[in-house]
C-alpha cells in the first residue's frame, strides 16, 4: 500500500495531489466523478441525492470484502446508528424522553425514510417493507445491501470489535488514530515502526481511561 502511494512509478494511476487530500476532498472527488470507489459515510451519497447529482444513479453499495489469509472473513453489521442521550440530573428529563419517543414513532420514522431516501434506514426489523423505503429511487442500489450489512452474522460494530463498545477506543478513533498511523508510513516511517508507535499510543490512551491490561 505504501508503494502505491509513494513510488513515482504508480503516480499516473493516482489522482493529482491525493496524498494531501482531506476527508472533504475525497467526497468532492467522488461527487465530481474523479474517483470510482470510496469507503465512506452515507452522507456522501445523501449529498448526491439531495443535489440531484447524476452520480447517484451510478452509485452502488457493496458489502466489505473478505479479509486475506486462511482466517479471512467479512466484518459488517450494526450500520452507523444514532443514539439519544439524556444528561443525568436534567431538569427536563420527561420532555426529553417524550421527544425521543416521538422521533421513534412509526409516523416520524416513515417521514425520515421519505425525505432521506438511501440514507436513513430502520434500526430494527420493522420498516424495511414500508412503502417509503420500497419506492425510493435513491435506494435502488443501496437498500437491500444495507439490510444485509446491518444484519450481518459477524455482528461487527466498529473498531472495538469483538469486545463491547469501550470509551478509550472511541477516543482513539476520533483523534484520527488510523489516519496518523498511515500518515507516518507515507511520511517515510517503516510500517512495522508505525504499528509499534500506534500500539504504544493505544496502550497509553487505554491506561488514561483506567484500562488495566496491556
Amino acid at each position: 500500500m505504501k508503494e502505491i502511494y509513494a513510488d513515482p512509478k504508480w503516480a499516473k494511476m493516482l489522482p493529482t495531489g491525493v496524498n494531501s487530500w482531506t476527508d472533504p476532498s475525497n467526497n468532492e472527488a467522488y461527487l465530481a466523478g474523479k474517483i470510482f470507489f470510496s469507503s465512506n459515510a452515507g452522507t456522501m451519497f445523501a449529498k448526491a441525492v439531495f443535489d440531484k447529482n447524476p452520480v447517484k444513479d451510478d452509485t452502488y453499495l457493496m458489502l466489505p470484502p473478505k479479509g486475506t489469509g486462511p482466517g479471512g472473513k467479512v466484518l459488517a453489521g450494526g450500520g452507523t446508528g444514532k443514539r439519544w442521550f439524556v444528561i443525568k440530573g436534567s431538569k427536563n428529563r420527561e420532555a426529553a424522553e417524550q421527544l425521543i419517543r416521538y422521533m421513534h414513532s412509526a409516523e416520524i420514522q416513515k417521514e425520515m425514510f421519505k425525505i432521506s431516501n438511501g440514507y436513513a434506514y430502520p434500526a430494527y426489523e420493522w420498516g424495511w417493507d414500508e412503502p417509503e423505503i420500497k419506492v425510493s429511487d435513491a435506494g435502488t442500489h443501496v437498500t437491500e445491501v444495507w439490510r444485509q450489512y446491518v444484519n450481518h452474522e459477524s455482528g461487527y460494530l466498529g473498531d472495538y470489535h469483538p469486545s463491547k463498545p469501550v470509551p478509550w477506543v472511541e477516543s482513539l478513533v476520533v483523534s484520527n488514530f488510523w489516519t496518523d498511523m498511515f500518515g507516518e508510513v507515507l511520511g517515510g516511517k517503516a510500517p512495522v515502526d508505525a504499528v509499534k508507535s500506534g500500539h504504544e499510543r493505544a496502550v497509553r490512551v487505554a491506561k488514561e481511561f483506567g484500562f488495566k491490561g496491556e
